[in-house]
């Protein structure tokens, strides 16, 4: 007898560590924005990868997230066997 489980999903997206870009995630969705600004992008989990866009708050500079191309994938694989 055997049991496998997977757990997937994305990794938080890089963003500056700065107070001035605050992250919101839901279950396969992530709102990014600029603090003190009604700036904000939303960003949406496909398999293991974000896609959407979102700016640098401090920057101004966008960055595009195509599927399945920049995140690694995550995954936590447990087998058990009795």
């Amino acid at each position: 007898m055997g049991l496998w489980l997977a757990v997937m999903g994305c990794a938080d997206p890089p963003t500056a560590n700065d107070g001035r870009t605050w992250k919101r995630r839901g279950t396969d969705t992530m709102t990014i924005g600029c603090t003190g600004s009604d700036r904000t992008w939303k960003l949406t989990c496909i398999g293991n990868q974000w896609v959407g866009t979102y700016s640098n708050c401090t920057a101004g500079v966008s960055i595009y997230l195509p599927p399945l191309l920049l995140m690694p994938p995550i995954s936590i694989t447990i087998i058990i066997i009795i």
